[in-house]
């Protein structure tokens, strides 16, 4: 029985009929009962069952939720007349109850309104540190998207407390409702269990078996028996919680026969299952392992014999540990063992004994039709044995494949783990067999390429090309090259040495050797040389800049380029986009990517984009997409969004001027389609910020200053098609707002005070050159005039001020921490922070800084924001350790995305709308690329012409 098919029988079919069994007018809250609207206020739904408001648990409550964010659906979106399902907490850590000691009966209530397609969510629950729900996947389990869930289970507590935690695998885990009641007791005997097998090793037994669907199934007993019809006697002293069990008293002497049994939370215990039969045995040499992967035991025309998939436990000692999604190549493309798989991240494990092997690894990919769709790494325990493996570029199109390499397993068997790099791996078959050994040593590493940082060096060499390679050692000479001495613990796995043991400004000289499975070694390589140091200011700001635009690099659909929205979801940012766009022009500036595959990439996002129809309104595109480019899956924020579009458009816009050709033809095409009119309050002369096709409603408007204003504005008044271009006068609509923030004067506000919404326009537009906007040119009072760059290096400047006037009240912030702007903070709340002057109140964050503020002011203040970047580089933890970056070849992107030292708080989010303006903005200081290529776009250039003067323009 597979996962969805075991938890799914505990679901409530009928949701109305857990509420239906409860007396109307159920309080929501006694001393042993609690129900809880997750996210959500307090609510008692049609039948009289009532719920209480979702709370934090302090030290103050007695429940109460850890971490997350509240969300919501529209009425009518979800398939059941509970609005009790129309709210949830997201993203959260776990909830706790302090109750009486009892048996309680958990009910969790859950709905799929976000994402339309199963495997977009997958998380496993856990309640008292026991698993009840592995991989539960809501919209698979519910049978759709906005259809409710409700799967209860039973947990008995010695002390009262119940805790409900999970641990997410895709996204984020969500609860719509939690209902916690004492639990009736019964004395119906459970189910006995089902398809119980045994595997035989030296001397010791291992069964496995189905598990049993019952919400109040507490454990079960293992019986053993030396004869099929003798008295089977009872080999567990508790009940076994997991579906597997290991008998370690047995001899290679005979047979043992087994049976089960069920025994639930009120002690009643079912009937014995039907027995098996096993005998111990010693086996002489090392075993065969075939595993056919997603697919039944077989035979294959060689011989060999492949086991059915299963996963893994210490019972049967091999399978999945990662299970991926299974799936079949459509009948006819392929036969057995290719022609099931297993598809995305995947770890399988074998309990192989010591030796060499000869590992098989088959492919059969019945999808894809070109090159760098489907692109992963596989890995032998911590040894990569494929680097980088594309399958099509390799083997061509629906192509069955075998892939073979010698490993050397030693006293951890061998686990087996497909990591994507580009799509989703997959795989085949494994097949394991004895190797022979030989006496050839392989060939010396070649070492690529060698950093030295801030008391840290890489050292990157190619992969031995032979297949029984099974591991590198590193050797370090420190000072002369000479005396080199083996650094690396034993040996290194992958073709890349990240060494933390040295001292700036001191010598060291490396060499890398290879050695095989069979023992040999190869000659070490000629050695290479490094100086860590500390970088200078330039040197910093180039570091900050090429972990940012790693982000760009590596947080991408496979296939379209189109950008993630943070680097722990799948999501599409039509805004990271933007940047993203724009962050490729100054990749390839810098060589960071070679320009052809800059400018492919650049063209296979923007054609994603113009080819759908669906994925915009009137040319404005939604805030979040498919990877496809596609519209996305309805849920949170899914609106055509003006300011989302206008970042889009920026980015395509400089992207276009940079590579030109086709580039440029695809973002021109992007930009006449945007109906900038259509989203325009003529009677206001203000434009809409997000239009709802569905119902044709407008939310807000641009009617107060922000970048984001200026960016939409320009956009408009430029607009190639007449007919979608606004007057000039929208630039001067929105309220201009000063005020004065201790000794600074005169600072156009924005309403929130974030810094990103006074830099935004600057990361594409020189407002330094051109000077303070014209006015009078569309017929406004010229005391509506700014400079917009005066603005917001006066903005910049009371961030700081505001930040250290918080010095005594929040750890965080200081002379060289500043920059309140939106980010992600503890608790996984997402927070517009600022400072003053606003329009509106005041978000400190309770401490909570984002790194990127500062990062965006480097062309404003340099000195300031450079000296903030370097503390943050610098910050270390008591031993040593930089808290809040991380290089590239270590998995970074640089800096972190925002942090919180009263909360001890570090962000493990990374996010496109962050990383970008700060990559942007200090390539303008250093070089003003970005600057000068939007100058040249006729359609800015037309629109500023409009705005500013032209002599400042041409």
């Amino acid at each position: 029985m597979n996962s969805f098919a075991f938890w799914r029988i505990l679901i409530v079919a009928l949701v109305g009929t857990l509420f239906l069994s409860l007396p109307a007018s159920t309080p929501a809250q006694t001393s042993n009962t609690i129900r809880v609207n997750c996210g959500g206020p307090a609510y008692t739904t049609t039948s009289g069952v009532s719920f209480v408001a979702d709370q934090e648990f302090t030290g103050d409550q007695t429940w109460g939720y850890v971490g997350g964010r509240t969300g919501s659906a529209p009425k009518g979106s979800v398939a059941t007349a509970n609005d009790l399902f129309l709210t949830d907490r997201w993203g959260l850590e776990k909830y706790c109850f302090q109750l009486q000691p009892g048996i309680y009966r958990v009910a969790m209530y859950f709905s799929e309104a976000h994402f339309s397609a199963p495997l977009q969510r997958v998380f496993d629950v856990w309640i008292n540190h026991r698993k009840i729900l592995s991989r539960l996947d809501i919209f698979a389990a519910a049978g759709g998207q906005g259809k409710a869930l409700v799967i209860s289970r039973l947990v008995s507590t010695d002390d009262g407390k119940v805790v409900v935690a999970v641990q997410d695998l895709k996204d984020k885990a969500k609860f719509s409702a939690i209902a916690i009641e004492p639990a009736t007791p019964e004395q119906i005997p459970p189910a006995a269990p089902s398809n119980l097998v045994a595997y035989v090793r030296d001397a010791e037994i291992g069964l496995d078996w189905s598990p049993v669907a019952e919400e109040d199934m507490f454990g079960y007993h293992v019986y053993r028996s030396f004869s099929p019809t003798g008295d089977f006697e009872k080999a567990t002293t508790t009940p076994v919680q997991d579906a597997f069990w290991i008998d370690r008293e047995t001899e290679n002497t005979g047979a043992y026969f087994y049976a089960l049994s069920t025994v639930d939370f009120f002690g009643n215990e079912s009937v014995l299952s039907a027995p098996v039969e096993a005998a111990p045995s010693f086996t002489n040499g090392i075993p065969t392992y075939g595993i056919n992967v997603g697919g039944a035991s077989l035979t294959d025309e060689r011989g060999r014999r492949f086991l059915a998939d299963r996963e893994y436990n210490p019972a049967n000692a091999f399978g999945f540990v990662t299970p991926g999604t299974e799936l079949s190549a459509p009948q006819g493309t392929a036969a057995e063992p290719y022609r099931s798989f297993r598809e995305g991240p995947l770890a399988y494990r074998l309990d192989l004994p010591p030796g060499p092997y000869q590992v098989t690894l088959g492919f059969f990919d019945p999808y894809s039709r070109e090159s760098r769709l489907r692109v992963f790494s596989v890995f032998f325990n911590e040894f990569r044995a494929l680097d980088r493996f594309d399958l099509f570029e390799q083997y061509g199109s629906r192509l069955p494949a075998e892939v073979q390499r010698v490993f050397l397993v030693k006293t951890n068997g061998l686990e087996i783990s497909l990591k994507p790099d580009l799509g989703g791996p997959l795989l085949s078959f494994i097949y394991a067999a004895p190797a022979e050994t030989d006496q050839e040593a392989p060939q010396t590493p070649v070492i690529q390429k060698i950093a030295a940082r801030d008391e840290v060096v890489c050292v990157d060499w190619t992969p031995s090309p032979e297949t029984d390679v099974v591991g590198y050692q590193v050797l370090r000479a420190v000072g002369q090259p000479d005396r080199f001495q083996p650094l690396s613990n034993g040996w290194t796995g992958v073709n890349r040495w990240v060494d933390r043991q040295v001292l700036n400004g001191e010598k060291y000289f490396y060499r890398v050797a290879a050695y095989d499975a069979s023992g040999n070694t190869s000659a070490p390589s000629d050695f290479v040389e490094a100086l860590p140091h500390f970088p200078s200011d330039d040197e910093l700001l180039d570091l900050v800049s090429r972990g940012a635009f790693e982000f760009f690099l590596r947080e991408h659909d496979p296939k379209t380029f189109l950008t993630k929205d943070k680097n722990t979801a799948n999501t599409i940012s039509v805004a990271a986009t933007g940047f993203g766009l724009t962050a490729l022009c100054i990749g390839a500036e810098r060589q960071w990517i070679v320009r052809e595959e800059a400018e492919r990439r650049a063209y296979l996002t923007l054609r994603a984009l113009n080819g759908m129809t669906n994925n915009q309104s009137n040319g404005i595109f939604f805030h979040y997409l498919q990877g496809d480019g596609s519209r996305g899956g309805g849920g949170y924020e899914d609106v055509a969004s003006t300011v989302d579009a206008a970042l889009l458009a920026w980015g395509a816009l400089a992207a276009g001027e940079y590579f030109g050709g086709r580039i440029e033809d695809e973002a021109a095409l992007m930009v006449a389609r945007m109906n900038w009119k259509f989203f325009a309050d003529s009677e206001r002369r203000l434009l809409a910020m997000a239009y709802h096709p569905l119902n044709g409603r407008f939310d807000g408007a641009w009617d107060y200053y922000t970048d984001e204003a200026l960016l939409i504005a320009v956009l408009g008044i430029g607009a190639p098609n007449p007919a979608y271009r606004i007057d000039p006068s929208y630039f001067y609509t929105f309220k201009r707002d000063r005020k004065s923030y201790q000794n600074i004067d005169d600072i156009v506000c924005t309403w929130p005070g974030a810094f990103f919404t006074y830099s935004f326009a600057h990361a594409w537009i020189d407002f330094q050159a051109l000077g303070p906007d014209q006015p009078e040119k569309a017929g406004m009072p010229a005391d509506l005039q700014v400079n917009w760059w005066s603005n917001s290096v006066k903005a910049a400047l009371a961030n700081k001020a505001f930040c250290m006037s918080l010095t005594n009240q929040f750890k965080t912030f200081g002379e060289n921490a500043w920059g309140l702007t939106a980010c992600s903070g503890p608790g996984d709340r997402y927070m517009v922070c600022g400072a003053p002057p606003s329009g509106g109140g005041i978000e400190t964050g309770e401490g909570t800084l984002a790194l990127y503020g500062a990062g965006m002011a480097v062309p404003f203040i340099p000195d300031d924001a450079i000296a903030a970047l370097k503390h943050y580089y610098t910050l270390k933890d008591e031993t040593g350790r930089k808290l809040l970056w991380k290089d590239e070849f270590e998995g970074g992107y640089g800096l972190i995305d925002a942090y919180n030292l009263d909360k001890n708080w570090f962000s493990q989010e990374i996010h496109g709308i962050n990383h970008g303006p700060m990559l942007l903005m200090i390539e303008n200081h250093r070089t003003g690329l970005i600057w000068e290529l939007m100058l040249k776009n006729k359609t800015i250039r037309e629109a500023l012409t409009q705005i500013f003067s032209p002599k400042k323009i041409y």
